[in-house]
């Protein structure tokens, strides 16, 4: 039998922090919120598309462009220094209503944990501090070091690297593939 993972690696966006804090400014933006969803993905899209061609550009970049894409698609007018605007409220999302105390529960139970994200090292440290749950984390990390996104295999060893923890003594936590 396979021993229990050391190190628990979780992803932000959707895992740790809701998404719905967005429906504000998008709502603003585009009148409603249906498509938040199809945002996110699209999103999450442009990140395996730079992954394959190889042309890491930011996290933000990328979603202010998906934001486009998707005004463009529903007949939205919007700049890109409003796409950049709405996309920047992710650094003020709530958590989701169980992270707290599940993360009060993994500390006190002594497990390690940390977060890894697909967005900037600034936004990371802002989302979780603005959230209340940053104090659970032995770090914080982001993708840009290695200019790749999640789920590139540099992005894990990166991890593995900064933490001192083999890759197959971790365990990714995610709400999403």
């Amino acid at each position: 039998m396979k021993p229990p993972p050391t190190l628990l690696v979780f992803d932000v966006n959707e895992t740790l922090l809701d998404l719905g804090g967005l429906r504000t400014a998008f709502s603003n933006a585009f009148g409603g919120t249906d498509q938040l969803g199809e945002w996110f993905l699209r999103m999450l899209l442009g990140a395996m598309v730079a992954n394959g061609v190889g042309q890491y550009r930011p996290f933000l970049e990328i979603g202010a462009e998906a934001m486009l894409v998707v005004a463009e698609r529903h007949g939205v007018e919007l700049t890109p220094d409003r796409a950049v605007e709405v996309v920047s409220v992710m650094r003020s999302l709530p958590p989701h209503p169980d992270v707290p105390a599940a993360m009060d529960r993994l500390t006190a139970a002594g497990v390690r944990k940390i977060a890894l994200t697909n967005g900037s090292q600034a936004t990371v440290e802002a989302q979780l501090d603005n959230a209340g749950i940053a104090h659970h984390f032995e770090t914080m990390l982001s993708v840009e070091s290695v200019r790749r996104f999640k789920p590139a295999p540099e992005v894990y060893l990166m991890a593995s690297a900064r933490t001192d923890v083999s890759i197959d003594h971790m365990m990714m936590v995610a709400a999403h593939d």
